[in-house]
């Protein structure tokens, strides 16, 4: 009995120890570029970065890893110009995530789209602002995009 108990112990402890690093992987291999700009310091643009690798743990799933963030001012200013934005408080980020099972070569059955490889190098936005420049960063939406590669 007390083999059982042990057993049962040490599965349930491996699933929480394997829980508690796979947050890491999926979000501390981002490559990073700030870009430049006019509007924004890097110790902003790095904020409202950090404001999507946490918002990238809550809302995508344990299969997803996020590979690279970056900042491009011309193509922030365009999509805040076409909606109703704040140009001075919004900012919009680009990144590019992998999502799929598993993490080797494989396939796997997408809904709606039937078989597929089994990890996908997926474009993201992400679109934070904040009340003035003294507030943090807070997440606004998120949309899958046209690949706008830094």
């Amino acid at each position: 009995m007390k083999t059982l108990a042990f057993c049962i112990f040490m599965f349930m402890l491996l699933h929480v120890l394997a829980a508690c690093g796979s947050n890491t992987r999926r979000v501390g291999n981002v490559q990073v570029d700030l870009g430049e700009s006019d509007r924004f310091t890097h110790e902003e643009i790095q904020g409202a970065m950090d404001v999507v690798k946490e918002t990238f743990l809550e809302s995508h799933g344990r299969w997803s890893e996020l590979a690279s963030l970056w900042y491009d001012e011309r193509f922030s200013n365009g999509t805040i110009a076409s909606g109703d934005w704040d140009k001075e408080n919004t900012i919009v980020i680009d990144s590019l995530y992998y999502r799929g099972q598993g993490y080797g070569a494989g396939v796997y059955w997408w809904p709606g789209r039937g078989f597929g490889p089994a990890r996908q190098l997926m474009p993201w936005i992400w679109i934070l602002s904040r009340e003035s420049p003294s507030d943090p960063w807070v997440f606004v939406t998120d949309a899958n995009q046209e690949l706008n590669e830094p």
